[in-house]
């Protein structure tokens, strides 16, 4: 009964205004601000927060298992983790998009992954991380490769926007496995600028990442002036940030220029645009 007048939301799945306003006049007296969405997604919000709340039970108790194995105080650890609401206990990092990547995520998770076999411990699910961020790379492969053509635009190559930071970035991945099977690439990113550092970081990357190699070795070549002359020779705009630059000039590209979105341009979807697709939306 607590739990009934004091919710944490309420969302109502409704397909007519009609139908919305006497659900809410029923749940109005305990809830003023109620979530309205179609019927399929409340379906899929019980679902979804479920399957998280279970996930977060695992994640938990893996973290005790590994703990537990190292003498350390599970506790201790999660009590300090859950005091973090500006990251770990937040909407970031929720919304669907492409791969993680840089310099912390992909170490971390190897590191854990590696801690935990050295321990004789089993985590499958921080274990699986890698493999599923592996397997979302090879969907937006998929998903330009079914389009059938040959020059593939890159519009943001960093492993986030606002940084020159290369390292493990899922699109260089993605770069290289589109070049591998015979894909012709151009790239347009304002951070790249080939300096000593960068050129530290590509050497980085082609000894960490062999499969990367090759588009390390062209990746200067590969770049247009600006995004207006990328999309003027490609047959396909592979987005990687949501900055307004690239909004524009997705705005701007010639009638029918497939667009495949990794980052989330639009809060509200296109619509009637065949052209445009995303990732996960």
């Amino acid at each position: 009964m607590a739990d009934f007048y004091a919710p944490p939301k309420t969302v109502v799945g409704a397909s007519d205004a009609q139908t919305e306003q006497i659900v809410a006049s029923i749940y109005g007296a305990v809830d003023e601000k109620i979530q309205f969405c179609s019927i399929a997604a409340a379906e899929m919000v019980k679902y979804v927060d479920n399957v998280w709340h279970a996930n977060k039970v695992a994640f938990g108790n893996e973290i005790g298992r590994l703990c537990k194995s190292l003498d350390i105080d599970s506790h201790e650890v999660m009590n300090i983790l859950v005091t973090d609401t500006k990251l770990n206990l937040s909407p970031y990092y929720l919304k669907p998009g492409f791969a993680f990547g840089g310099s912390c995520l992909p170490k971390e998770v190897r590191a854990v992954a590696h801690l935990a076999e050295a321990q004789n411990v089993d985590l499958p699910l921080i274990q699986s991380l890698g493999v599923t961020n592996q397997r979302h790379i090879a969907e937006a492969a998929r998903i330009v490769e079914q389009l059938g053509v040959k020059r593939v635009g890159f519009l943001g190559v960093t492993f986030k926007p606002a940084t020159d930071d290369l390292r493990e970035s899922p699109t260089l991945e993605l770069m290289a496995m589109l070049s591998a099977r015979g894909r012709t690439l151009s790239v347009y990113d304002p951070n790249l600028r080939f300096n000593d550092n960068l050129k530290g970081q590509i050497a980085y990357v082609r000894h960490a990442c062999p499969s990367q190699a090759n588009v390390m070795d062209n990746l200067q070549a590969m770049c247009a002036a600006d995004a207006k002359s990328l999309t003027a020779e490609c047959d396909v705009v592979v987005v990687s940030h949501a900055t307004d630059e690239f909004r524009a000039a997705i705005a701007a590209r010639r009638p029918g220029l497939p667009v495949v979105d990794l980052a989330r341009l639009y809060k509200i979807l296109p619509e009637g645009d065949d052209s445009y697709q995303g990732i996960a939306w």
